[in-house]
Order: structure tokens, then C-alpha cells, then sequence
């Protein structure tokens, strides 16, 4: 069974270390405030743990015993996903987007004969929109995302096996017996290139 990686925020160097033995487990209503904004920056309940000087532990408690809490997490999480699930699907679509540039602008004086009697360079910022073609990935993740029957990039065979083990192919379409046979063909290959690295060591 695969362990889950929790991932915690880096400790800093200038700041004091929290010792475990004095972390207060005692839940206060200002927790909620705090809570909302670091689920909406995306902060796992062990990182969100990290701010709140508690273990994950402690988080998972006070959910289940303060509803105000459990709301604050579930909504900042929903908002979070919100925004990146919009921003997917802006560059799936492509989308337009303002953009500065700084160029340098040439100034001349004259005087009143026209003669350029004094003359600089300064920073002269225009701004313009640039339009962002479509993303090739985020498109494939969308479908994938909403419509995995046709996008997935997962196979799925129905298929039955007799007494003695043997494959039953009578119900197989053609195209499900390509596929088996393109598997079949990549596995052998996999195969020989793993003989030939063994025979080299």
C-alpha cells in the first residue's frame, strides 16, 4: 500500500523553532478567518497545521467539532479550486491578456530657431494586449477532466477468463484486438531492452 507524501512548509532559519510540548490544541474563533485564507492559498491541513502552531491531528478535530471551521476550510478550498479550474480553461480556449512593455523614448528641446539645443532618453511605457493561443495540455486535462470516457487516457477492456485461465477474444471489437496486440508488441520490446541491460551488467 502507497504511503501519502505529505509535503511541509519550510521551517525558517530566523525565526524561533516551535517546540511540540508547548503547542495549544485549544481552538479559537479567529482560527476561522485565518483557516479560509490558507485553504484559498492551497495549504494542506498538515501545512495549515505548521501556521496554527497544531498537528493535523488537531485540524481534523476542531472540523469535526467546530462547523464555522469546517466551512471555512471547505469554502476557501472550493474557491481555490474555482480559480484554477477558470484559469484551465482560459488556456484551453486561449484568452487575451494586457501586457507593458518599456520602450525608450527619444526627447528632443529646440529653441526658437529649431536648433536641438538639448535632447534624453526616458522610460515610455505602452501598454498592449496580447492574445495567448490555446494550450494543447489544459485542453486535454479539461476533457479528461469532464468528459474521462472519451478523453482518459486509461484503457478499459471487459473481458473473461475461462476454468483453465485462457483469454476469451469472441467478444473483442477489432479495434480493442489492435489495441491488445499494439500492448502485446510494446510489452516485448520493453522486454528485450531489460534482457540486453541485465546481459550488460
Amino acid at each position: 500500500m502507497a504511503r501519502s507524501r505529505t509535503i511541509r512548509l519550510p521551517e525558517p532559519d530566523f525565526l524561533p523553532a516551535t517546540k511540540q510540548k508547548n503547542l495549544d490544541p485549544t481552538y479559537k474563533p479567529r482560527y476561522d478567518r485565518m483557516i479560509f485564507f490558507l485553504a484559498l492559498l492551497g495549504l494542506t491541513e498538515e501545512q495549515m497545521g505548521q501556521v496554527l502552531h497544531v498537528n493535523s491531528k488537531v485540524i481534523l478535530n476542531w472540523r469535526n467539532k467546530h462547523p464555522s471551521f469546517e466551512e471555512a476550510i471547505r469554502k476557501g478550498k472550493e474557491e481555490a479550486d474555482a480559480r484554477v479550474a477558470h484559469s484551465l480553461y482560459q488556456a484551453a480556449i486561449g484568452y487575451k491578456c494586457k501586457k507593458k512593455t518599456v520602450l525608450t523614448n527619444r526627447v528632443k528641446e529646440y529653441d526658437k530657431r529649431g536648433r536641438v539645443i538639448k535632447e534624453w532618453t526616458e522610460p515610455l511605457i505602452v501598454e498592449t494586449e496580447e492574445q495567448l493561443p490555446p494550450n494543447v495540455t489544459a485542453a486535454v486535462k479539461w476533457l479528461q477532466a469532464r468528459q474521462p470516457e472519451r478523453w482518459s487516457d486509461r484503457i478499459k477492456i471487459d473481458a473473461r477468463f475461462n476454468v483453465d485461465h485462457s483469454l476469451d477474444l469472441t467478444e473483442f471489437s477489432v479495434e480493442e484486438l489492435e489495441m491488445l496486440n499494439k500492448l502485446s508488441e510494446r510489452r516485448r520490446e520493453v522486454n528485450k531492452i531489460e534482457e540486453s541491460e541485465y546481459v550488460e551488467q
